[in-house]
């Protein structure tokens, strides 16, 4: 004689879309708060996967910066009115207390508060452009940082 087994019906819940059997926790939801518990994940989900971003606002442009703290530089240029100007070789990025500093071996060469800078990644992903009020020289300055490759 075989034995039936008692049919548990199952629940899929938001955050991993796998089924579960009915837990202590969802027997004491009823359907409403399955629902809203269920509408409220998928909010935190959609949040993550398309975050609200104002490019122009302090902390979009702070995270922006700090993506790119401790990267080595191989050649960093200015953009100036006649052309491209090296500046110098062998530089690291560096974000710290509220600055974005560009330092070779032996000078800082760009620092710039963190809140005013605007960092854009180049096409190739080879480097950033960081433009803003240059503390060092008094002026608004539009510097290209490439990074080094390892192979």
């Amino acid at each position: 004689m075989s034995r039936k087994r008692a049919y548990f019906p199952r629940i899929f819940s938001a955050f991993d879309f796998t089924p579960f059997r009915r837990s202590f926790f969802g027997a004491l939801l009823d359907r409403k708060e399955r629902k809203i518990y269920n509408i409220l994940m998928f909010s935190k989900i959609y949040k993550k996967l398309f975050p609200d971003r104002y490019y122009a606002s302090a902390t979009y442009r702070r995270e922006a910066a700090a993506k790119y703290d401790n990267k080595l530089l191989k050649c960093v240029t200015e953009r100036r009115e006649d052309g491209d100007v090296v500046l110098c070789r062998d530089a690291y990025i560096c974000v710290k207390a509220g600055f974005v500093f560009v330092n070779s071996e032996t000078a800082s060469i760009f620092k710039c508060r963190d809140e005013e800078t605007r960092c854009g990644e180049l096409m190739s992903h080879d480097g950033v452009i960081f433009t803003g009020n240059d503390e060092i020289e008094g002026k608004e300055r539009s510097i290209i940082c490439y990074f080094k490759y390892y192979r």
